[in-house]
């Protein structure tokens, strides 16, 4: 699986409770989490994950699957971190994402 989108303006003390996946029971995943790293329940499709620009500053252009939107779509990624919905190429984001059966 695939850690959820990490949420944006969450206040709140960063309080860590894991540094990789093994530290996390179950088949949870450690995941950034605001300002910190929380052991949580992966997303089992990255065709549903959010477009995420990431920290860095660079401006690729890159695609990522709208499930909202039904279709692959253009985005500016930063160069790196962000999520696993990042393409280099419009045709390997159509080939994973739009399968049939996916709404």
């Amino acid at each position: 699986g695939f850690c959820p989108p990490s949420p944006r303006g969450v206040s709140g003390p960063c309080l860590t409770d894991c540094l990789h996946d093994g530290n996390c029971p179950d088949t949870k995943k450690c995941c950034s989490y605001g300002c910190a790293l929380n052991c949580m329940k992966p997303i089992a499709d990255l065709c549903q994950l959010p477009s995420e620009h990431g920290p860095c500053d660079s401006d690729v252009t890159r695609w990522f699957y709208d499930p909202k939107a039904q279709k692959c779509m253009k985005f500016t990624y930063g160069g790196c971190a962000g999520n696993a919905n990042n393409f280099k190429r419009p045709r390997g984001c159509r080939l994973r994402c739009r399968k049939r059966g996916r709404p």
